[in-house]
């Protein structure tokens, strides 16, 4: 399964390797999950951390994620 979880990437902020991993994405699925279901066995299921999706769930938004949610609400 890990290695559906594996995205190529084709810009510069690639990993050297060209590899990007799907984090957010597992991320915000624990997160919709939480709401009817244990974080850990939820974490455990996608193969992530619980402190990483922690880390993840306090951490301040970044310019990049604050311009793509400016444009997400001027195309909507």
């Amino acid at each position: 399964m890990n290695g559906l979880k594996k995205l190529y990437c084709e810009d510069e902020r690639g990993w050297e390797t060209g590899v990007c991993s799907l984090k957010t994405q597992d991320f915000e699925i624990v997160q919709l999950l939480s709401r009817d279901y244990d974080i850990k066995d939820i974490c455990e299921l996608m193969g992530v951390s619980r402190s990483g999706y922690y880390k993840w769930k306090n951490r301040k938004k970044s310019e990049r994620d604050i311009k793509r949610e400016e444009l997400i609400a001027l195309v909507d």
